[in-house]
């Protein structure tokens, strides 16, 4: 209540909302438009109107499946917006790409116009990275020393930079994650929350996966024998981070469930017809 010299009055004041942001609660991603392209880069647009939700284990699904050419590359950037931050925190440390000997920075064309020059050379580091990340929650939820160990040295991060040692993947991972989630502090809007826009693909990738490293959420494999990729809540049965289970799970999607029941109830009308 407000105290005015007419009397007391309703407070008409907007209430607070503070956003925090967690395994459930993604961030939007805002998908690009590849406008031009020249041999290891590409000039983007924003389409601003246009966003897309993160599906659940991204990261462990679309990211880690993403082939590297640049056509795929660039695919990617049109389905899901800009791998990497172009410019302030959410960058992961230099020295992820000096041991791969590429160095690029990004520049802006033309700024008016919302158009910037995206590398793909550095794109397909971060995915590499991500790759990496994604290989390093799966080794430790299996209990897989070597997976963990060798997480980064297998997407191809040299010897010299990452070690040998559980110890130090685990170093990395940490630097890593630090990398994406400092663009992360709590939102605070008066009125109706507003969207909160991911800086980029790697940072909500790696806050789910950070999610899921403190989840207790467990990696199965689709029973789906013309899939069998890693999931951890199965898809299609409500929004995400909604009422969503594993156990007893056996299908990554519900449309994989229902293709591979299909094919068995097809090969046993093609015995009893036999």
């Amino acid at each position: 209540m407000v105290k005015s010299a007419q009397g007391t009055n309703v407070s008409t004041f907007r209430s607070m909302q503070v956003a925090c942001l967690g395994q459930d609660d993604l961030p939007l991603l805002e998908s690009a438009e590849v406008i031009a392209y020249l041999p290891g880069w590409a000039a983007v647009t924003y389409v601003g109107r246009q966003t897309v939700e993160c599906p659940v284990d991204f990261a462990l699904r679309e990211v880690r499946d993403a082939r590297l050419d640049d056509e795929s590359i660039i695919d990617f950037i049109g389905t899901w917006g800009l791998v990497y931050p172009l410019r302030g925190p959410g960058r992961i440390p230099e020295a992820f790409f000096r041991s791969r000997g590429s160095m690029d920075m990004v520049s802006d064309l033309d700024a008016p116009e919302h158009q910037t020059r995206v590398s793909l050379g550095m794109t397909r580091n971060y995915l590499l990275v991500m790759k990496a990340m994604a290989d390093f929650f799966i080794g430790r939820d299996r209990d897989d020393i070597e997976m963990v160990r060798n997480a980064w040295t297998n997407r191809g991060f040299p010897l010299s930079l990452v070690g040998s040692s559980v110890e130090r993947s685990e170093e990395m991972a940490a630097e890593v994650l630090n990398a994406a989630l400092s663009v992360y502090t709590p939102h605070v809007h008066f009125g109706n929350p507003k969207p909160v826009i991911a800086s980029s693909v790697f940072s909500v990738a790696m806050l789910q996966v950070f999610g899921l490293l403190n989840s207790g959420w467990s990696v199965r494999y689709c029973k789906n024998d013309r899939c069998g990729k890693p999931f951890t809540r199965q898809r299609g049965r409500s929004r995400y981070g909604q009422g969503q289970h594993s156990q007893g799970v056996l299908y990554c999607s519900k449309s994989c469930a229902k293709a591979h029941l299909e094919r068995q109830r097809r090969a046993r009308l093609k015995g009893d017809s036999t």
